[in-house]
């Protein structure tokens, strides 16, 4: 059976996910065993990542946005082409950075019931 979920949900959740990762509410997968020395250190190097990987998404798309806006002004269609290219990148580079933690929890929650 096969589930269809509508873009709009898509959406809605996607940014509630990356609303999440700003906030750094995301709860991290429990681990069995003890943590290993440095675990603290680590997660805080990998949610600095995800806030600096979202920083440079949001610039590439004010940065796509504005070669739009000039391209279309100027009715230059290369330009414009490829501020609509940026600006799909810089939003999917922000879905998958905000859906990451979401994808770990759910492969981390399967591969927990395979025995």
């Amino acid at each position: 059976m096969t589930r269809h979920i509508h873009p709009t949900a898509a959406v809605v959740h996607a940014h509630i996910v990356l609303a999440r990762a700003i906030e750094g509410s995301l709860p991290i997968p429990s681990v069995p065993a003890t943590p290993i020395p440095g675990t603290n250190t680590l997660t805080g190097l990998a949610n600095g990542l995800v806030i600096v990987g979202l920083i440079a998404c949001f610039l590439g798309l004010v940065i796509s946005v504005i070669s739009m806006a000039i391209g279309g002004h100027t009715q230059n269609a290369r330009l414009a082409e490829r501020g609509r290219s940026g600006l799909i990148a810089s939003l999917l580079g922000a879905a998958v950075l905000g859906a990451a933690m979401a994808i770990l929890q759910f492969a981390f929650a399967t591969g927990g019931h395979i025995s």
